[in-house]
């Protein structure tokens, strides 16, 4: 039979090919709805199941039938995730940016804020780079309180900071991280500041503080369901023990694969 994601995309097919024959349909706005959430089903599945590319054709295609700017913002989002997973930088950067646009016009802070911490910096060039840093802090400013996406934004910030060898700079926004990480009850905000705090910590050769918070790092991401924030953690933890302990580091390694 079908997989979910292929059926998905024929229910979406016939939506999307039904509102294009008749654009101005009275029940044109209802089909159009139904083929968005159908592709947005079928970009999900594709996620699931490894297929990026497929992904970031579905959110292509919702994004031709996007209705409102709340809309076009997570479906840029979407579309940016898929590109850059599929190994499309240049094209994951620019629904990247228009994501951000977006959200920044809602007023949407913690969207924003959420979207651009998920960036890579290190796939980026130095403009890129610099652009994405200047955007962190300015969502920062604007995300008043304790919440997670605050956290989630100091660690970006830190893990950007530490990639282009600020060191103290990455020291300092990853302290406000884990500072405010700790307030609250939320395991992913707490292992990006635990993570980002770790790193920083590596990079000022403060490696026995930095393996603690690794070692609890790994622990954390072992309650989790996500297979993804398992071999982040367990990668991440083996890059570093490798100068002090090469085997502990192997074993971390062998564990990332074995998720994956």
């Amino acid at each position: 039979g079908l997989g979910e994601e292929e059926l998905a995309g024929i229910v979406a097919s016939h939506f999307l090919e039904a509102y294009r024959a008749e654009p101005s349909a009275a029940d044109s706005e209802d089909v159009a709805r139904q083929a968005r959430e159908w592709l947005l089903r079928a970009a999900d599945r594709a996620f699931t199941l490894g297929s990026p590319e497929a992904a970031f054709g579905h959110a292509l295609q919702a994004l031709s039938l996007a209705a409102t700017p709340d809309e076009r913002a997570a479906l840029h989002a979407t579309a940016a995730k898929g590109a850059g997973l599929a190994g499309e930088l240049g094209l994951s950067w620019e629904h990247l940016i228009a994501a951000s646009d977006g959200y920044r016009m809602l007023g949407d802070a913690e969207a924003e804020g959420c979207l651009l911490a998920t960036a890579t910096p290190r796939v980026f060039d130095a403009a890129e780079r610099g652009e994405l840093t200047r955007r962190l802090e300015h969502v920062n400013r604007r995300l008043d309180g304790a919440s997670p996406a605050k956290v989630l934004v100091l660690a970006a910030l830190a893990d950007a900071a530490s990639y282009d060898g600020s060191h103290a700079v990455a020291l300092t926004w990853s302290e406000q991280a884990i500072v405010l990480a700790q307030s609250l009850d939320e395991d992913e905000a707490l292992s990006a500041a635990a993570g980002a705090r770790a790193w920083a910590l590596f990079n000022t050769d403060r490696h026995f503080e930095a393996a603690l918070l690794s070692h609890a790092l790994v622990s954390l991401a072992r309650r989790s369901r996500s297979a993804q924030t398992q071999v982040t953690a367990t990668m991440r933890h083996g890059v570093l023990m490798a100068t002090g302990e090469p085997r502990a580091a192997m074993n971390s390694f062998l564990e990332a694969a074995a998720i994956a």
